[in-house]
């Protein structure tokens, strides 16, 4: 059954609760976001395997990188590390470092957090964490992209809230960039739009979003580019827009 947005929303802010007073709150973005990233792409990634076995009958094709859109190797995946008991957070790492490797054009850069460097954040809490994610199935296949997406954007709201006012650095609240978006539409097929301050990329998926909704053409029409001078925040844009 697929999610609302509401259900979405309450089962990724839970992972807040769930390492609450283990590090600052300024640091959540830093170890839950790359975390529900990777939860994504591997169940979009399992989801593409099963649909290609069913259409070629043959494992080894069906993991063909060409018919992915990222690449998870199998002693990687999400049940790997739902799998692992100790020494979680070198795992973590591990398997970050691993995925970006496999997929260096896309990711590189996305996985910053060094998950041993959090010493609170111990094979109990991250059990539990990876524990709760692993309730709900984040393929991109399975829910509408425009619901993973804006609750991936209000959870990164929510981040930015928990920082106060240094939250503004990576977060422009919608209804600005919304009335930016407005102010710069309507796009034409071939524009580029560059964003100069990026921060989390709210701007670029909400032109993106515009041009698909309000004037019914397809936003790979358009190039959209961003910059961004804070590289944890860079990589939180990255997810941003490949979530969307």
């Amino acid at each position: 059954m697929t999610m609302t947005l509401e259900q979405l929303d309450k089962h990724l802010f839970k992972c807040a609760d769930i390492i609450r007073d283990t590090v600052d709150p300024t640091d959540y973005k830093e170890y839950i976001l790359p975390l529900i990233f990777f939860k994504i792409i591997n169940d979009t990634y399992e989801d593409e395997y099963q649909e290609a076995l069913k259409e070629y009958q043959d494992e080894d094709i069906a993991r063909d990188e060409s018919l992915h859109m990222f690449n998870i190797p199998t002693k990687y995946n999400w049940k790997a590390l739902l799998d692992r008991k100790k020494n979680i957070s070198q795992f973590i790492n591990e398997i970050f470092n691993k995925i970006e490797e496999k997929n260096r054009e896309k990711l590189s850069g996305v996985f910053r957090a060094d998950f041993v460097k959090a010493e609170a954040l111990n094979d109990q809490k991250l059990g539990k964490l990876i524990q709760h994610l692993d309730k709900k199935n984040l393929s991109r296949d399975r829910l509408p992209a425009d619901v993973l997406g804006e609750a991936y954007m209000d959870l990164v709201s929510y981040f930015a809230s928990q920082e106060g006012k240094s939250g503004g650095q990576f977060f422009t609240p919608p209804i600005i960039v919304n009335l930016m978006v407005q102010l710069l539409a309507p796009f034409k097929k071939g524009e580029t739009l560059h964003d100069p301050t990026a921060g989390s990329g709210g701007m670029l998926v909400e032109a993106a979003q515009y041009y698909k909704e309000v004037q019914k053409k397809d936003p790979s029409k358009l190039k959209l580019t961003g910059q961004e001078i804070n590289p944890d925040i860079a990589a939180i844009a990255k997810m941003n827009i490949y979530i969307n």
